[in-house]
């Protein structure tokens, strides 16, 4: 069905259009200096099988060159995926700070897009690939990598005066999985507003309590979850933020506490009082 064929290579297409650089069943040694990055699908560099029935396979347990990245003297946001499997990809970060994940796809994930999204057509390797390549990353000259979700790395090299905002976690098969760290700090006036208008008690209008000195703070649960903590006059509230929904653990509290520090904070916050 041709109608069917051109859907194919177009979702294809879609899968990596949008990302700064993108190779195909190749390798490529590039070097990065004071280079602006901005992309609209979020993908800075983006590795992916190549389409074509002329594609360079590799071998399970063979060895190619891979593609080696350095980026030097940037300051960038977005995402680095490695999808095609049968190569590594080696990021070097030299005074650079990435903010952004890091994918060290696999032949399985391959093959599951492909059954996903290009109707079983594009798989190299239908039976699975055992080597995992993925992406080595190596930061040096003071550089930063800011994690923003689940990233995986089969190898990391942090030289002295660099960082990892990012929790470091070693797999049983060698790779690395780094988590986001939790954010902590105090809620912006908007987000406080929201909980001020989320909150809702019977018989108790928020906005008519009165103003007592409060704090707000959250932190990033992953999965969308954030769970925040008031706290005023010696006493703490805890409670989570699930898919936009508020909602305050009471504990030992009475509804009108909750109802008055919710309304302090919201002032607080916005300035519309005084706290």
């Amino acid at each position: 069905d041709e109608s069917l064929l051109i859907d194919n290579v177009a979702a294809y297409n879609m899968h990596y259009a949008g990302a700064c650089i993108v190779t195909k069943s190749t390798q490529i040694n590039t070097l990065l200096d004071g280079t602006a990055m901005e992309s609209w699908n979020g993908v800075l560099i983006h590795s992916v099988i190549n389409s074509d029935s002329v594609a360079n396979n590799i071998a399970d347990g063979d060895e190619a060159v891979g593609s080696d990245y350095m980026l030097q003297n940037m300051d960038v946001t977005g995402d680095i995926v490695n999808d095609d499997y049968q190569r590594a990809m080696r990021v070097t970060l030299a005074n650079t700070t990435l903010t952004g994940a890091i994918h060290s796809n696999t032949c399985e994930d391959w093959n599951a897009l492909c059954d996903a999204e290009f109707d079983g057509n594009y798989k190299l390797n239908p039976d699975g690939y055992e080597t995992v390549w993925g992406v080595e990353l190596t930061l040096t000259d003071g550089a930063v990598w800011n994690v923003t979700e689940t990233s995986v790395v089969t190898d990391l090299i942090i030289n002295d005066g660099c960082a990892v905002n990012g929790t470091i976690t070693e797999n049983a098969d060698g790779t690395l999985t780094v988590e986001p760290l939790a954010e902590t700090g105090s809620a912006s006036g908007e987000a406080t507003a929201e909980l001020a208008a989320s909150v809702h008690v019977p018989g108790v209008n928020v906005m008519d309590m009165f103003t007592i000195d409060v704090d707000l703070t959250f932190a990033d649960q992953g999965n969308g979850v954030k769970t925040f903590v008031i706290e005023f006059e010696g006493h703490v509230i805890p409670g989570t933020i699930n898919m936009g929904v508020w909602t305050v653990n009471t504990g030992d509290f009475n509804e009108q506490s909750i109802c008055d520090c919710v309304k302090a904070t919201y002032e607080a916050m916005t300035g519309a009082g005084g706290a």
